[in-house]
């Protein structure tokens, strides 16, 4: 079980901030209850075991302002 049902993503290998989750999918249907940056998915209730999915991409970075 997940505290709080909440799935942590984070890969170990990457320096903080430099992924973020684009898409998520439970059970291979598109998923939206998650948390971007925090990298974190909500895991809906059930007792059913889920297969979740995440998509990571490099966030961005460097952006000029002005």
């Amino acid at each position: 079980a997940f505290k709080r049902n909440i799935l942590r993503v984070s890969p170990d290998i990457l320096p903080p901030g430099s992924v973020r989750i684009s898409e998520a999918w439970v059970d291979d249907e598109p998923y939206s209850n998650f948390d971007a940056e925090g990298l974190t998915v909500k895991l809906p209730e059930t007792k059913e075991q889920i297969r979740v999915k995440v998509r990571l991409v490099p966030t961005q970075t460097g952006e000029a302002t002005e």
